[in-house]
């Protein structure tokens, strides 16, 4: 079965689960696994057959025996109850992805094309030949802007985290070296205060340094009015600028830690721009790659070098595969889940109107109607199905606020999904019993007497 299906769990897990096959743990598990399965489906058989008393059994109690059906009744309502917990679970994955993917991430990574470590091949001063290469690059028709940093959206790695002191207050703030088109190029807001559109006026005061920080950062700070406040940090004192909007750049599972951004490399020099980031013209993304490795193979330094780059939209994507790859295996387990839940309670309907046939003659036979005897027959399936509900609720709740929990930035669980998830239920149990239990109030009185 796993050589058959292989490849769509691999891509389910992320995982090449053929290699565990002849693996020595998964044989030893694998017949362990036979041997309990084989040994807990033969128990409850023998227990019952061992029940039965031959003295009852020749007086006709056999119905009586088959009546103690508490164990049969359990195995249903957790079927029921884990059908439920899946398709809840269902509808809340598909919720928390579709908010990820809807809601404002402060930033805008559509038609953006990174490449990581173009940078270390040009003099990254402010205005050296990596300037220069940018400047080019903005000339092309078919971009938009370019810029670099020494972190982007959706790379994974964390900016690193630097001591700064306010007022003698210290404080830890993740820190983020751009250039003067960073904010423009991935259309992040700015709030407050002014962002340097030229180099000049980054040249003009050699001595002096500009930060602008996030939301996160300001409120961190304190600080009523932001602009014009000092901040000392990496051995030196900078002056805030601006205030920008707070961006989800790594993840909707972190939370948005307060920013500093800088534009001459303070924090270290070991730390370089070294990521180029093209920000391409609608439908132009082929143009603009190929413009940047003309330049590219025009550097001495990097011409017999490959050039590697990246959609940020897709990079950014990544960081949520995994949550979609569950999404994928949590949809089939929950079609899984209902299947079997269906059967067992198909069975269990076939089984009550067996063993209650006659008595369901006798009652139409004094006047019931076939909407009293269809509610006679599923009133037993409809307290199984409240009781599961009882109990599988909670759980579900639990198990998913857990698992939402792991987002900093998440849906609040609302009654409607479950609401919708015992409907669904309920609505394939009622299919599920409803075809026997209908033939079974329909069927003439006659056929099930004439032999007593």
């Amino acid at each position: 079965m796993l050589s058959i299906t292989g490849n769509v769990l691999q891509k389910w897990f992320n995982d090449d689960l053929k290699q565990y096959i002849l693996n020595q743990d998964t044989v030893m598990y694998l017949f362990l696994g036979v041997i309990g399965t084989t040994c807990l489906s033969g128990i409850y058989p023998a227990f019952v057959l061992s029940g039965f008393k031959s003295v009852s059994l020749l007086r006709g109690g056999l119905g009586k025996t088959q009546r103690k059906n508490t164990l049969r009744n359990g195995l249903l309502v957790f079927q029921i109850g884990i059908a439920l917990l899946f398709m809840t679970g269902m509808l809340i994955i598909h919720e928390q992805i579709r908010y990820i993917q809807t809601t404002d991430k402060g930033f805008e990574p559509a038609q953006v094309i990174t490449y990581k470590g173009l940078g270390m091949y040009y003099d990254g001063t402010l205005n050296g030949t990596y300037y220069n290469l940018k400047e080019r690059l903005q000339q092309d028709p078919s971009i938009l802007s370019v810029a670099s940093a020494t972190n982007m959206p959706g790379d994974g790695e964390l900016p690193p985290k630097k001591q700064f002191s306010h007022n003698q207050k210290q404080l830890e703030f993740d820190h983020v070296g751009i250039d003067k088109s960073y904010f423009s190029t991935l259309n992040i807001a700015v709030l407050k205060g002014n962002i340097p559109t030229s180099i000049k006026q980054l040249l003009q005061d050699s001595t002096s340094h500009y930060v602008v920080i996030n939301e996160s950062a300001a409120m961190a700070l304190d600080l009523g009015q932001p602009i014009g406040a000092k901040l000392a940090g990496c051995d030196v004192n900078f002056e805030i600028i601006a205030v920008v909007k707070d961006s989800k750049a790594y993840g909707f599972e972190n939370v948005v830690k307060p920013t500093v951004y800088s534009y001459k490399n303070e924090c270290g020099s070991a730390r370089p721009q070294a990521t180029l980031i093209v920000k391409a013209a609608q439908g132009k993304a082929a143009q603009a790659i190929e413009t940047v490795k003309k330049e590219w193979q025009q550097n001495s330094s990097t011409k017999s070098l490959p050039l590697e780059y990246a959609f940020m939209d897709q990079q950014y994507a990544l960081l949520h595969k995994k949550q979609q790859e569950m999404q994928t295996a949590f949809n089939s387990f929950t079609f899984l889940a209902v299947i079997i839940a269906a059967l067992g309670l198909f069975s269990m309907a076939a089984y009550q109107v067996t063993i209650r046939k006659k008595e369901m003659s006798v009652r139409k036979v004094l006047g019931a109607s076939v909407q009293s005897i269809f509610m006679q027959l599923n009133k037993p399936f409809f307290r199984l199905f409240l009781t599961a509900t009882l109990i599988s609720l909670p759980l579900t709740y639990f198990i998913l606020n857990r698992w939402l929990d792991n987002f900093a930035y998440r849906i609040d669980l609302q009654w409607w999904y479950f609401l919708i998830a015992i409907m669904i239920i309920f609505i394939i149990i009622c299919v599920s019993i409803s075809y026997q239990t209908i033939r079974a109030a329909k069927v003439n009185p006659i056929d099930s007497l004439r032999n007593e």
